[in-house]
């Protein structure tokens, strides 16, 4: 579970800190995936997520 923790914690710094250094820039980002189609957002979702598991991996492994 603390693993869990961390890695949600780690999360919200990042996510965070997006929000903290460029406020502007995450509007104007809202503003254009308004208009993107759901088969891109779909497909970039997808993508993140292997990546993330691919990094989850790596970092269990100790890589």
């Amino acid at each position: 579970m603390s693993f869990w923790l961390s890695v949600i914690g780690v999360v919200c710094v990042i996510e965070g800190g997006i929000y903290f250094i460029s406020p502007q820039g995450v509007k104007e980002l809202s503003k254009r995936i308004l208009f993107t189609p759901e088969p891109v957002l779909r497909r970039i979702g997808f993508l993140m997520m292997v990546v993330g598991l691919i990094l989850a991996y790596l970092g269990r492994r100790g890589l």
